[in-house]
C-alpha cells in the first residue's frame, strides 16, 4: 500500500505503490485501479467491488467468479518479448442508474464495461513499465523457461520494451435491482 498523511496524526491508504526490485520506484496506482490490478496479478480471488462511470452514469459491482490467463511468449530470432494477460470477470451489477421505461440492454453493458475495464488494465501498464514494475513476474517467468535469453539482456533496461496486452471480458450474471 502507499500511505499518506491525511492530518497530523492520522494516515490513509492512498493507493498502491510500485517497486522496482526492492525499491520504491516513485510511481503509484490510485486505490481504485488497485483492485484491478489485482485481477491482473491473479491475486483477488475473494469478491471485490469496484466503481465506474459509463457515459456520465456510475456503475457499481461486485466481482464474483475470475479467471486470469498469462501467456509470455518470446520470439526466438529478434528475442522480443510479448505478454498476454486475459482476464474474465463474472459481475453482479450492485447499483446503475437508468431509465426506467427501458429494459437494460444486458450485453451492451457487458461490452462498454469490458472496453473500459481494458482501458484501465492498458493504463495500469503503462504505469508498470514506466515505474519499471514486473508486477507479473514476466523477468521470473523468462530466467526459468529461457535461461540463455535472459543471460544475455540486461531486464532492468528490457522490461520497458516487453509488449504487455491486457484484455477484459465482463459477463453480467447477476444485476439485482436495476431491471
Amino acid at each position: 500500500p502507499y500511505l499518506e498523511k491525511i492530518e497530523p496524526e492520522r494516515i490513509a491508504i492512498a493507493g498502491v505503490a510500485l517497486f522496482h526490485k526492492d525499491k520504491f520506484s516513485g510511481e503509484t496506482l490510485s486505490k481504485e485501479k488497485s483492485s484491478l490490478l489485482l485481477l491482473m496479478q491473479d491475486q483477488l480471488k475473494d469478491t471485490s467491488s469496484m466503481a465506474l462511470i459509463l457515459e456520465e452514469k456510475s456503475i457499481s459491482f461486485f466481482t464474483r467468479k475470475m479467471k486470469r490467463d498469462m501467456e509470455i511468449k518470446v520470439d526466438k530470432t529478434s528475442g522480443k518479448i510479448t505478454c498476454n494477460v486475459e482476464i474474465s470477470l463474472q459481475i453482479e451489477v450492485i447499483s446503475y442508474p437508468q431509465n426506467f421505461t427501458e429494459k437494460i440492454n444486458i450485453k451492451k453493458l457487458e461490452k462498454e464495461l469490458s472496453v473500459v475495464l481494458t482501458k484501465q488494465a492498458k493504463e495500469i501498464i503503462t504505469t508498470l513499465l514506466q515505474a519499471n514494475c514486473d508486477a507479473f513476474g514476466i523477468g521470473m517467468n523468462i530466467s526459468s523457461k529461457h535461461p540463455d535469453l535472459w543471460k544475455k539482456m540486461n531486464w532492468d533496461e528490457e522490461y520497458k520494451n516487453v509488449q504487455i496486452e491486457p484484455k477484459v471480458n465482463v459477463k453480467a450474471i447477476k444485476t439485482g435491482n436495476v431491471y
